[in-house]
């Protein structure tokens, strides 16, 4: 008896690229959690705090901890003077940011096993997108409206006014379709 169905020739999958053990994500976490915290926190019971919130962080993502410790970081520089000048606080924004990309995806990532390195590449693609123009604009803020190094500030009103039009404007531009898109429902897998 003959077969007389067409024969259907698979089609080679993709090549998948490299893989990594999604430890490395919470290891990360970890590291420039310790990191922020070493550099932003004095010695004693608020340091104590952090490194627990990291490390509540680490070991249970889901607890959404890192984001009380992102908290904690962002409150130290209300005690600083902002300077331009000052690369700790460029170095507080970015270590922000990247604490917040790294605990999401500890929270996406399964605790153990292993995941495409792109699972990591857009996160970390958003992540350098969103840093260019914030440190652009923190720094152009900063050299506009915070006293230089002879405590003379330039006062500009309408500054702050188009600053917090700007924000309003990015929030929903971020905003609307995020949550649209959750309304919508997840996409293609991998997106």
């Amino acid at each position: 008896m003959s077969d007389s169905s067409p024969r259907v020739r698979a089609r080679p999958l993709p090549a998948m690229g490299p893989w990594f053990p999604v430890a490395v994500v919470r290891v990360a976490l970890g590291v420039v959690g310790v990191l922020l915290c070493l550099e932003r926190l004095a010695p004693g019971f608020w340091l104590v705090v952090g490194l627990g919130l990291l490390g509540a962080a680490v070991a249970v993502p889901a607890w959404a901890t890192a984001w009380v410790l992102l908290l904690l970081l962002a409150g130290t520089q209300l005690l600083e003077q902002p300077s331009a000048q000052d690369g700790r606080f460029f170095l507080l924004l970015a270590g922000l940011h990247l604490l917040h990309v790294l605990a999401a995806q500890a929270i996406a990532l399964p605790r153990r096993g292993r995941a495409q390195a792109a699972v990591l590449g857009r996160p970390l693609l958003r992540f350098v997108a969103v840093q260019i123009p914030v440190q652009a604009a923190a720094f152009a803020a900063l050299a506009l409206l915070a006293p230089g190094p002879d405590g003379a500030r330039v006062v500009l009103p309408a500054a702050g006014i188009a600053g917090g039009v700007a924000l309003v404007a990015v929030t929903v531009l971020l905003i609307v379709p995020l949550l649209l898109e959750r309304e919508r429902g997840p996409g293609p897998p991998g997106l």
